[in-house]
């Protein structure tokens, strides 16, 4: 090959220089250099050929290549060799490992040109490279990407990297997208059946947007909960964590992060928001949650005076002499069967909560008649006539109920709970099953 080169380039009035030349080339090429005859045997070697493998050039020589060939790679590199055209130029190579002296494998890359001797006889030469430390330095970077992979897609959540649009269309997700979405990743990438952005809850997805944008124009990570739909449609909540990925010049390439279900410590943390808030046992708002929304109530009707509000106190009867006789178990079915009775009654825009075992408080909202005092308040104390039946016992209560509509209460919380209590103290002074409105103009409390 190199000859030929020369040959056609250099004068032959300058035969000697060639061959001085020629030979100077040959041996101190970077590379093996070859040729093999007919029969496939070396029939020119150059000293890297000892370089490289350890082996003598004249105890090679005469040998066929294919004994000093790993043995899977012989068959491909004989195609390779037998498949080369007489006299056409070769751009094409082949891998394959030669074996050293002392049985390592090294390996090269070969590249060869068929060509006739003066005989006529087809010879076939070239150059053999190492590319041992390429190839060891590839396969570590593979195995490196193996591992990365791997432990990318062993992650709980998923790795992204999509651009900032509107739709954030996905270039790759890591494995952890079918655990996350029920989607394959090839469902999402660049918007192929679906977008990232009709995964998210259509409540959040202009708070997704606008968190995202502000991160990427202050070059900080953005860092935000919020909720999507998987393929069975279910919602998930998950977290993000992510940044915009800029050119050294400063041109926006697009957005790169993770993001992992979160839903089970969101409910865990929604669990013990409500612990604080409502009632383990009934479910009922506890009383700081009850009165955030009766001063809701008082402000309202500041606005639309007409649409006024009720607070009722109801205070039950001897219902802890029962509670103390009876037990724990008949206490919390009582109390359960209470709380029932009170919601059957009321607006699902009301509330009540329990302030004692045997005193609750009602919110009556939007009341606009006068009327509705009087029959919510006989329908409460007759509902609350029937018999409670738990562990083999049957208890009949009575109750009494104060009324407090707001009008006396100078639109303060306080004032609106203590004209309550005391309108259902007068009541259960005057015999119990009755009810009383609050009116300092009528009745000396």
């Amino acid at each position: 090959m190199i000859a030929r080169i020369l040959n056609r380039f250099i004068p032959s009035e300058n035969r000697l220089e060639l061959d001085t030349y020629q030979s100077f080339l040959l041996e101190n090429l970077p590379h093996i250099v070859f040729e093999l005859d007919s029969e496939y045997r070396w029939t020119l070697l150059n000293k890297n050929w000892a370089l490289i493998t350890g082996f003598r050039r004249e105890d090679s020589l005469g040998i066929n290549y294919a004994q000093f060939i790993h043995p899977e790679d012989r068959q491909y590199l004989q195609q390779y060799l037998q498949n080369l055209h007489l006299q056409q130029e070769n751009n094409d190579s082949v891998e394959a490992r030669i074996l050293t002296r002392f049985g390592e494998p090294r390996w090269t890359e070969v590249n060869a040109v068929l060509i006739a001797d003066e005989s006529g006889q087809p010879r076939r030469i070239g150059t053999i490279t190492d590319i041992t430390e390429r190839i060891v330095e590839e396969e570590q970077l593979h195995a490196n990407n193996r591992s990365l992979s791997g432990l990318l897609n062993d992650l709980s959540g998923m790795v992204y990297r999509c651009r900032n649009d509107k739709f954030y269309t996905m270039e790759y997700l890591s494995g952890g997208c079918k655990r996350l979405t029920g989607y394959a990743a090839s469902d999402i990438v660049n918007n192929s059946k679906l977008s990232w952005d009709s995964l998210i809850h259509p409540e959040d997805r202009d708070r997704v947007w606008a968190e995202v944008q502000s991160g990427v124009r202050e070059g900080q990570y953005f860092d935000m909960t919020y909720r999507m739909y998987t393929s069975s449609e279910k919602i998930k909540w998950v977290w993000e964590r992510g940044k915009g990925i800029f050119s050294e010049d400063g041109e926006l390439l697009g957005l790169e992060g993770y993001i992992t279900d979160v839903t089970s410590d969101k409910q865990e943390r929604d669990r013990y928001q409500n612990g604080q808030l409502y009632s383990a046992l009934t479910g009922l708002p506890k009383l700081s949650l009850f009165l955030d929304r009766l001063s809701r109530a008082i402000d309202y009707h500041k606005t639309k005076p007409e649409d006024g509000f009720l607070l009722l106190v109801i205070q039950f009867h001897k219902l802890m002499e029962a509670f103390d006789q009876y037990g724990e178990v008949f206490e919390a079915e009582a109390t359960l069967e209470i709380c029932t009775r009170m919601l059957n009654i009321i607006k699902n825009t009301d509330s009540v909560t329990c302030i004692k075992p045997d005193r609750y408080v009602l919110l009556i909202e939007h009341v606009r008649s006068k009327n509705t005092i009087d029959s919510l308040a006989t329908r409460l104390i007759e509902e609350m006539r029937a018999p409670i039946l738990s562990c083999d016992k049957t208890h009949f209560m009575t109750c009494s109920v104060g009324i407090s509509d707001g009008n006396h209460a100078n639109n303060k919380v306080d004032s609106v709970m203590h004209n309550a209590v005391v309108a259902v103290d007068h009541a259960a002074a005057q015999g119990g099953s009755r009810f009383e409105v609050y009116d300092p103009d009528t009745v000396d409390y």
